[in-house]
């Protein structure tokens, strides 16, 4: 690419015969490829060094829950309602923190992910078939 900017054509220099040989051709391509070889390690590098800063903000969630459980800050539990099962959820787990378990797929969601929206976006993206079925389908289905 570099050869074809400079000289306009990615042909090599000519021979005696007119015509390039093999040789010098591979030559001009290796030539090539170290150059833009040299090109991609300087961009990797100067990309490591963005890396590691994102690792520094991957880390800081679980230090700031860490924080809050220590200041005696509860998280929030939310209890199993039976009016989701019109989106196609049953109660799994514990009575006092449950998680929600799919008819369709037996997907496992976490307790903070009891909230009506989440379960009814799961229905709709994943289920899309039985988001207009009536309550009794579901309960046929457990």
């Amino acid at each position: 690419m570099d050869l074809w900017l400079k000289e306009g054509t990615l042909k090599g220099k000519a021979s005696s015969s007119g015509t390039p040989t093999v040789a010098e051709i591979n030559e001009q391509n290796i030539l090539t490829l170290q150059s833009e070889n040299q090109q991609l390690q300087s961009f990797v590098a100067e990309k490591s060094v963005s890396t590691s800063a994102l690792s520094k903000v991957k880390e800081f969630p679980p230090k700031y829950i860490k924080k809050q459980e220590e200041a005696g800050v509860k998280r929030p539990k939310r209890k199993y309602d039976e009016s989701y099962l019109s989106f196609g959820f049953t109660c799994v787990g514990n009575k006092d923190v449950p998680d929600a378990q799919c008819i369709m797929c037996n997907k496992i969601l976490e307790n903070s992910s009891l909230a009506p929206a989440k379960l009814h976006r799961h229905l709709e993206t994943k289920h899309a078939e039985y988001k207009d079925k009536d309550i009794s389908f579901f309960k046929r289905q457990r």
